[in-house]
């Protein structure tokens, strides 16, 4: 068995050169983790199905209907879900901003201005002396800060939101193959209920073919009241099943509708096919298990939670370590006085900075990292859980598909049993050697044997989605991983870890 170990070292933290005089020592913060995690060199399913490789990125081409395909393309551009995730993958990529703009100093700039007059009512008017007074001021001023991040307690909190925007990205992924699977399984339930509504209906033609055969005989004494009262009670039962079967292809419908963004009530489809495919197509290679981690998004969106989780406990440790910033503040100023030409200016400007020891938090502090260590633990856990039921479904997939096709091939068997043994019954009973009772029940039998084919059907074109899904299917990741690429090319560090960090997946 092969052991796939899930590592990563977050290190963050760097010493500017003005920071090298004033705090000597200063040092990096680092935050390591590993899990060993079980992976089989194969899938024990997929030896038992026929293999073929194939593009798992647009698998619902692979069934050759062009309505199925326009439904997916529907929902993948207008499903409510798909939209939602969008959002929030564009409230990811505010945050990482926001955390990058942290990093650098920030500056205020300001302006006054004041003016004021007065007149003084004196009893005796002096020569030379003005009653009137007037005084105007106006000045600027300008103030930066900076926070040097000594410890790397705002590049933690930038990588962070870093990876929870790879996540973000992942999780639209995700979406987006949950999407386009349920859209698929979606209709083809409608059209297993149309297929099952038609062999109901050709079933409850045959038998009121019958039963005015039973009705003749009836009324010539070769038959019994109770044949003709079974074929009837037979014909209402078929009947009460259609309600069902309309009922079931109506809400399938109406669940096409909400994953294309349309209104339920206004919905309608284009001409269906009259039955699900009779081939399917075979069922893709499973490849390597180990290669979940690459092709699954959901996987992928919590590895990247989880180095995201690493970084934030890497920041709550660094709030143990001082902090120092550096303030500047300049400002002019002039005052005019009485309306002369008469003035006084100047400018004046300060250097500060500040050191920030936490002596005393109460606790707080150790807390926090507390918090930030348990909800790294959490994610690894989290995603130890979700590879091995990755592995499940997969096997759950192939070994669905195998037995199947074993069921297949004993009802359609059955159903030639069934019609050979309702002809037989019928001749036996045109001669007066069998009773009608035989002929009814072997028409049930191959009903029984028709629907359950329809249903078998219905099983292996769900377990062959399934299976593309647990794969990975539904979105390119290999485009997905060209795009992050050309992304960090042009704007370095943007959507990767930045120094010291680890972006290995």
């Amino acid at each position: 068995m092969l052991q796939i170990p899930l590592k990563r070292k977050i290190q963050t933290g760097s010493i500017a050169a003005v920071t090298a005089v004033v705090l000597a020592g200063c040092g990096t913060v680092d935050v390591e983790y590993s899990r060993n995690l079980p992976m089989p060199d194969n899938y024990s399913m997929e030896t038992s199905v026929k293999t073929q490789v194939q593009d798992l990125t647009g698998w619902w081409k692979h069934f050759n209907d062009p309505l199925l395909s326009e439904l997916i393309n529907a929902a993948i551009k207008n499903n409510p879900d798909l939209e939602t995730a969008r959002l929030h993958l564009q409230k990811a990529v505010h945050e990482a901003e926001y955390a990058g703009a942290d990093l650098g100093p920030s500056a205020a700039a300001g302006v006054m201005m004041a003016g004021a007059k007065s007149n003084a009512d004196l009893p005796v008017t002096l020569p030379g002396i003005s009653t009137s007074r007037s005084n105007l001021a106006a000045g600027g001023s300008v103030t930066a800060s900076w926070e040097l991040d000594l410890f790397g307690r705002k590049q933690s909190n930038l990588d962070a939101a870093k990876y929870k925007l790879l996540s973000a990205e992942d999780q639209m992924y995700a979406a987006r193959a949950a999407v386009a699977a349920q859209t698929a399984l979606s209709y083809y339930d409608v059209l297993a209920a149309e297929e099952q509504t038609a062999v109901l209906n050709s079933s409850i033609s045959n038998l009121e073919d019958t039963l005015r055969y039973v009705k003749g005989r009836f009324n010539s004494g070769e038959a019994t009241a109770g044949d003709v009262q079974n074929t009837e009670n037979m014909i209402t039962d078929l009947k009460s099943r259609l309600s069902l079967l309309r009922a079931k292809s109506e809400a399938g419908i109406r669940g096409l509708a909400v994953l294309t963004g349309n209104t339920p009530q206004t919905f309608r489809l284009q001409e269906l096919p009259k039955k699900m495919p009779d081939e399917l197509p075979p069922a893709p290679t499973g490849g390597q298990p180990g290669e979940l981690m690459l092709r699954r998004p959901d996987i992928r969106a919590k590895d990247n939670e989880i180095s995201a989780r690493a970084a934030l406990v890497a920041s709550a440790k660094a709030d143990l370590y001082p902090r120092f910033e550096i303030v500047f503040l300049g400002g002019l100023g002039r005052i005019e006085m009485n309306g002369r030409t008469d003035h006084i200016s100047g400018w004046g400007s300060v250097l500060s900075g500040s050191l920030t020891v936490p002596v005393f938090t109460n606790g707080r502090i150790r807390a926090n990292i507390g918090i930030k260590n348990a909800e790294l633990e959490i994610a690894l856990a989290e995603y130890q859980s979700l590879i091995l039921n990755a592995l499940k479904e997969v096997d759950d997939s192939y070994g669905n598909l195998h037995h199947l096709q074993e069921q297949k091939k004993f009802l359609e068997k059955g159903l030639q049993e069934s019609r050979r043994l309702e002809k037989t019954s019928a001749r036996l009973f045109e001669f007066g050697k069998n009773n009608f009772d035989s002929i009814t029940s072997a028409r049930n039998r191959s009903l029984e044997f028709e629907n359950r084919l329809v249903e078998n059907r219905l099983g292996r074109i769900k377990s062959l989605i399934s299976l593309y899904k647990s794969l990975g299917g539904g979105w390119n990741f290999e485009q997905a991983e060209t795009a992050a690429e050309k992304a960090s090319a042009k704007q370095p560090g943007k959507y990767f870890a930045g120094n010291g960090s680890d972006n290995s997946r």
